[in-house]
């Protein structure tokens, strides 16, 4: 059960340990002006150079928050655009930007409530576009807030973990810019993220476990499967994603696939996919239903039999050590695709 951090020693030792972390993996570029608009302010930037994730940061007292600027580094330009701020507060004040806890690991969360000042950027709209596994974080009083997994602290990854949420939020931005979620459809998906919040807001969670291991990996496991599916050639086919299931082929407006990926395979994770996959395929002859999970774990006997009772295929996903995510048969046990750059046609799903 993830558990937030909210007190002011918890927040300034997590923040402390963001700054050691990220000094520790990105070096020094010197002092670099970083513009939020109207206004820039000076700051040490580190990062491993032109092209790469930037990270500057200070404390900001009289808000009660730290300040944490990212972006991607521009080397010959004289100021840094900031793409995303991921703040915390402390003394009880509340920011887009959390630490949660699970046992003495701690992890960096935001509510995918994103800035920016231009029509079209807001919590609902960037949730459609990335489509995350929101995890749910207790605080004190035993109430759900909701947030996307960014990184664990003290881990060798986090610098290119934050550097991909970053790059995600960038690509969210210009879509904006570009004018390429003014459809309707993208719109209406917006505002089930928005009744999607509205439902869980303020919520008593009761008992509730993850596996937290992979959790900041589901929007990338969600991309490499839609384009696994989209470039297998069909036609007609319309690949889309909803607040409550991953991935949903159609053709000519009729449902044909659904998929669910879940990061862990804790008994709860589980029957909620199984939930999942049962209640978006009810009542809709010959949909092909399946899960996706981590490669390398095996399954509660009584899970697997359950899932091939109920005609439910499997997949895996591998996460690979430049954080490429690879989409495996779980029966055949090899790869069927292979993340960003390479997806070979692939003939079956299971």
């Amino acid at each position: 059960m993830l558990r937030l951090i909210d007190n002011d020693k918890g927040v300034r030792a997590a923040q402390q340990q963001l700054e050691e972390d990220l000094g520790n993996q990105l070096p020094s570029q010197g002092k670099r002006w970083l513009t939020f608009r109207p206004t820039s302010t000076e700051l040490n930037v580190l990062s491993h150079g032109d092209g790469r994730l930037y990270f500057g940061s200070r404390a900001l007292p009289d808000e009660q928050k730290f300040w944490n600027a990212f972006g991607i580094l521009e080397a010959s330009r004289p100021k840094q655009e900031i793409i995303v701020e991921i703040n915390f507060g402390f003394a009880g004040a509340r920011t887009a930007g959390f630490f949660a806890r699970d046992g003495e690991r701690r992890f960096l969360l935001h509510s995918g409530r994103i800035g920016g000042g231009r029509k079209g950027v807001s919590q609902a709209a960037f949730l459609a576009w990335l489509k995350p596994e929101l995890v749910a974080v207790e605080d004190d009083s035993g109430l759900a807030m909701h947030g996307i997994v960014v990184a664990e602290l003290d881990s060798d990854r986090l610098s290119d973990r934050i550097e991909s949420f970053v790059r995600t939020v960038s690509s969210f931005k210009k879509a904006v810019a570009d004018g390429r979620l003014d459809d309707p459809s993208y719109q209406k998906e917006a505002d089930q993220w928005r009744d999607y919040l509205k439902e869980f807001s303020g919520r008593k969670l009761g008992s509730a476990s993850y596996d937290v291991d992979y959790i900041s990996y589901h929007g990338d496991v969600v991309d490499a499967l839609r384009r696994w599916r989209e470039e297998r050639g069909e036609d007609r086919l319309t690949v889309t994603n909803s607040p409550k299931i991953d991935l949903l082929v159609h053709k000519d407006g009729r449902l044909l696939e659904i998929y669910e990926v879940k990061t862990g395979i804790a008994r709860q994770t589980l029957y909620t996919a199984i939930g999942q996959l049962a209640v978006h395929a009810a009542g809709r002859d010959r949909v092909v239903r399946s899960i996706v999970l981590p490669e390398g774990q095996d399954l509660p006997e009584d899970i697997d039999q359950a899932l091939r009772k109920l005609s439910i295929g499997k997949l895996a996903f591998r996460v690979e050590k430049d954080d490429a995510v690879s989409i495996v048969d779980f029966a055949k046990k090899n790869s069927v695709a292979t993340t960003m750059n390479e997806h070979p046609d692939v003939e079956g799903l299971t």
